[in-house]
């Protein structure tokens, strides 16, 4: 969104000191003047244009990508990992071990499924 607004914002605060970009320096015979600046609304619809392009070609190649990787089977974690937890599964520690559930700390008389010792 930070690199839309900086495109778009040519187009709205162009002040008329620089021109248009020709093929070997800057053309300064037709400055470029943004719409807060009496230039009107063409360069605000060319810079537009230009980010609509930029986004929805990132947006298709991203998609083909993530569909490629998800047919490849590498989008998801194994079932393993899935069980175990990918913090244990991957880097073999509890990421939050203050966190973890156990019976370290329960007196001897305490039995889970409610029958006595």
């Amino acid at each position: 969104m930070c690199g839309i607004w900086g495109t778009l914002s040519l187009g709205f605060f162009a002040c008329g000191k620089y021109g248009s970009t020709g093929p070997i320096a800057p053309d300064h015979s037709a400055p470029l003047k943004g719409l807060f600046y009496g230039g009107g609304t063409q360069v605000l619809v060319a810079q537009l244009i230009g980010s609509a392009i930029v986004t929805v070609a990132t947006f298709g190649v991203a998609l083909i990508v993530m569909y490629g990787v998800n047919a490849l089977g590498l989008l998801r974690v194994s079932e393993e990992g899935e069980r175990q937890g990918l913090d244990l599964h991957e880097h073999g520690i509890s990421a939050y071990p203050e966190y973890v559930i156990s019976n370290v700390g329960k007196p001897s008389s305490t039995v889970l499924g409610g029958g006595q010792h």
